[in-house]
């Protein structure tokens, strides 16, 4: 029996990006992503691996295409990462304990990495209700465009374009409205802000094992931290891990996957497209 594949393209501007299912052995499903480049361009794409029962991921890799020779450039297996993690942990800080820890409660701002995560996986999921609730008009107002259309007996393709200046447009329109929201939305922001801030905000001493904060200076005097719960409690200098992750952000070479959205201007072509196509494979 064929199986069903789907296929994406996506672009915002000159920004012009694959998403496609890969062919991973048998109990494995593969997504491959990467920037679609001219044929005789060196092509970089990231290959994420996971069970296909569990949704677990199995590895991340990358992998060059040049003059129509592929080869692995490197591979990342989240099993294999912990060890590796823990002994960077231990090589790149310094354990905070008893009285330092009641005074980084003192100096700092402790904001939980478990907590934002928390939040962002619900807020995730508003989002989904949110975005189904406005599609219909959006569409209706020819923000949102969207064509289903069935080629041939083996594809289904599906493509849209969000307008950009029609966005813009839309919003001078409800301009007379301005100084409501102008009113409004500084009470909103300031109640509201303050409740949310104070949800991501906990004690050093109470961190879950596992959890990872980010330190917050109350004042000049201080340098902004990163507090790790693996057992005990160590800090990392935030400034040397920016460092060490901008190095291996180079090492990765991921610029070569990632978008540079610092390089969209006002000239940038003003459509957000995309394009879904569902073949049968063979």
């Amino acid at each position: 029996m064929p199986e069903e594949r789907v296929e994406a393209k996506i672009s915002f501007g000159s920004l012009r990006y694959f998403v496609r299912e890969g062919t991973p052995r048998e109990g494995q499903n593969a997504l491959v992503v990467g920037p679609r480049r001219p044929s005789d361009t060196v092509q970089h794409h990231l290959t994420v691996v996971s069970d296909l029962e569990t949704g677990e991921i199995d590895n991340v890799h990358l992998t060059i295409v040049k003059q129509g020779e592929r080869r692995k450039k490197w591979q990342l297996i989240p099993r294999e990462l912990e060890p590796g993690i823990a002994r960077w942990i231990k090589d790149n800080s310094s354990p905070v304990i008893g009285s330092d820890i009641r005074g980084l409660r003192t100096n700092y701002y402790c904001v939980s990495g478990w907590r934002v995560l928390t939040a962002f996986r619900i807020a995730e999921g508003m989002l989904d209700h949110l975005f189904t609730l406005l599609a219909r008009p959006l569409i209706g107002l020819g923000v949102v465009r969207i064509k289903k259309e069935t080629v041939g007996s083996s594809r289904l393709r599906v493509s849209g374009q969000l307008n950009v200046t029609r966005t813009i447009a839309l919003a001078r329109k409800l301009r007379p409205f301005k100084r409501i929201f102008e009113l409004v939305l500084p009470v909103v922001v300031k109640g509201g802000g303050r409740r949310l801030v104070r949800l991501f905000l906990i004690q050093p001493e109470r961190m879950s094992s596992g959890d990872v904060s980010v330190l917050i200076p109350k004042g000049p005097a201080y340098p902004a931290l990163v507090l790790v719960k693996w057992g005990e409690h160590r800090q990392i200098d935030l400034s040397h891990l920016i460092g060490q992750s901008q190095e291996l952000y180079r090492n990765l070479e991921l610029k070569e996957v990632i978008p540079d959205l610092g390089g969209l201007t006002s000239q940038t072509p003003s459509l957000f497209e995309f394009d879904v196509r569902k073949r049968l494979g063979r």
